[in-house]
Parts: structure tokens; C-alpha cells; sequence
């Protein structure tokens, strides 16, 4: 009669819990160096898209539009940056939208830098498009302009050429 019964013994159950506890221990590196990829190649679009919601607008209303980072030290906002329009051929500069954290949504997640391809910051860490949806302050850089995206994952490169093309190479 007692072989007969069904079910698992607490011997069992306890091996049970302590191989998928040491299963799931291995995994966690894994696991977790995955979600911060994922983190930064989330980023990455996100600012993308935002550069070209800019050169879309620029070429919408006709205008100068441009993506500023908030490492400008005029700016005073550090790790984040926004969308702005000017009206007056880049003399001042008006927020379109709120200055946004990377952080925020990307855990880890900032912009590094804004540099021409050799290297230079570019001059108030900024990319601007014109009425054509061209980048409006590439003459006099080596272009492509890269903006660099930083996690512990790495580091993404996002260009915007002079024709303004935005890529993730």
C-alpha cells in the first residue's frame, strides 16, 4: 500500500528548491548584463527619435530647431536635455520641450558627450537642424556629429550628418 501513494517526499522538494535556487544564481550575470543592453539600445532610440521629431519640426514650420544637451555649462541642466526652437536665426533659443533625463526611464543610462568625428565637443553641445531638415551648425565640423549614450553596458554612438541623417552605426 504505500508505494502506491502519489506525490513528493520533502527530501525531494528541498533538492528541488536548491537546484533552481543555483540555477536561477548562475543566471543573474547573465540576466542582468542583458537588461543593461537593452537599457542602452532603448536610449539610444529614444534620442533618435527625438532628433528627428527636431529636424521633422525644423521642417514643418520652417525654422531652426535643434537637440541641446544640458552638459552645456549655460545650460544647467547635467545629464539631461530637450528639444528647443528659435525664431530669430539662433541668436535665442525657447524650450519645445521639458529638459528630459535619460535616467529616468534608461536605469544607467546618460549622455556622454557631443562631438564632431574628430573628437572636438561641439560648441554648446548641440544639434541643429534647418528648413530642409539639414544639420544647420555641421559647417565648420568634421562631420558626423556623434552623441555619445554611456551605461555600464557601454557606450552607443548616435551621428547626425551634415545632410541630416541620423543613424545608430
Amino acid at each position: 500500500m504505500r508505494g502506491s501513494r502519489r506525490g513528493v517526499t520533502l527530501v525531494e522538494l528541498v533538492i528541488l528548491v536548491l537546484v533552481t535556487g543555483i540555477l536561477a544564481t548562475l543566471a543573474m550575470p547573465q540576466f542582468t548584463a542583458s537588461l543593461q543592453s537593452f537599457r542602452l539600445n532603448g536610449a539610444a532610440r529614444k534620442i533618435v527619435a527625438d532628433l528627428r521629431q527636431a529636424q521633422s519640426l525644423a521642417i514643418a514650420q520652417g525654422g531652426l530647431y535643434r537637440f541641446h544637451s544640458g552638459n552645456d555649462p549655460g545650460a544647467g541642466h547635467p545629464e539631461q536635455y530637450r528639444l528647443e526652437q528659435s525664431t530669430n536665426g539662433g541668436t535665442t533659443w525657447s524650450g519645445v520641450t521639458p529638459w528630459y533625463t535619460l535616467a529616468s526611464d534608461f536605469q544607467g543610462v546618460s549622455v556622454l558627450s557631443v562631438q564632431d568625428s574628430a573628437g572636438s565637443p561641439v560648441p554648446v553641445y548641440q544639434v541643429q537642424f534647418n528648413s530642409q531638415g539639414a544639420c544647420a551648425n555641421c559647417p565648420g565640423l568634421t562631420t558626423p556629429i556623434v552623441i555619445a549614450v554611456s551605461s555600464p553596458a557601454g557606450t552607443r554612438a548616435i551621428q547626425v550628418r551634415s545632410a541630416g541623417s541620423v543613424s545608430t552605426p
